[in-house]
């Protein structure tokens, strides 16, 4: 958890590269010890990320998986974790018409939580397209 919540702030400062690398390790972590409310926090880092790089209907998918699967007192409904959620899925509405917007959220609403992992990995060439040259080493 710690790991995510480190990450959440380096992704704020803007530091792209070594967010995506703790996003990585901390969902890797989580997947490991079958940690499924873990899983779902990282599938939200992965979510601000796309995001951030400007991949709206990615982004918009992947948080309304999350948002499907959570339970109402879940770690993703604490205030901060809200507060990003807001910021980043405010990030992706800005682009999208409201019906893009809504045909992301009803596709990833429809998603189980593997399944939305695995879309995360399939995004990961969209993430090494969109990102800078100095970062697609690691994704």
């Amino acid at each position: 958890m710690a790991l995510h919540n480190v990450a959440t702030v380096v992704l704020r400062q803007g530091d792209v590269r070594h967010a995506q690398e703790m996003f990585r390790e901390s969902l890797e972590t989580y997947r490991a010890q079958h940690n499924r409310e873990g899983i779902l926090r990282g599938q939200l880092g992965f979510a601000a990320l796309a995001s951030t790089l400007g991949l709206a209907v990615e982004s918009a998918r992947l948080y309304a998986a999350v948002a499907a699967h959570s339970r109402p007192n879940s770690a993703i409904h604490w205030p901060p974790e809200k507060f990003d959620y807001e910021h980043y899925i405010g990030l992706a509405r800005q682009t999208l018409s409201d019906p893009a917007f809504e045909a992301a959220q009803t596709s990833g609403r429809a998603m189980s939580v593997e399944q939305a992992v695995e879309l995360r990995s399939a995004y990961r060439w969209l993430i090494q397209r969109r990102s800078p040259t100095w970062m697609r080493q690691t994704i």
